[in-house]
């Protein structure tokens, strides 16, 4: 992982969840994304959302001019997606 931090990114989230998609329209399972570090793997199917990282200011900042709580609404789509 580029930022060496096990913790996957929302990008590596969306990532995932894009690649669940696709795959699927092929009729393959994805069975989990896995960042990697130096130090660690970690699964990212098995991660809470509240592990990952807070989305940029400006996104956040975006999303509450528009009256919706970004982090929320991220959240449930992500796990959404994902089926978690």
């Amino acid at each position: 992982h580029p930022s060496q931090d096990p913790r996957p990114s929302r990008e590596d989230l969306r990532f995932c969840a894009h690649l669940k998609q696709a795959l699927a329209t092929v009729d393959i399972t994805l069975l989990d994304c896995v960042t990697v570090t130096q130090q660690e793997a970690r699964s990212i199917m098995g991660v809470d959302a509240y592990d990952a990282p807070a989305p940029l200011p400006s996104e956040k900042e975006e999303a509450m001019d528009a009256g919706k709580d970004f982090e929320q609404a991220e959240e449930e789509e992500l796990r959404w997606l994902l089926g978690l």
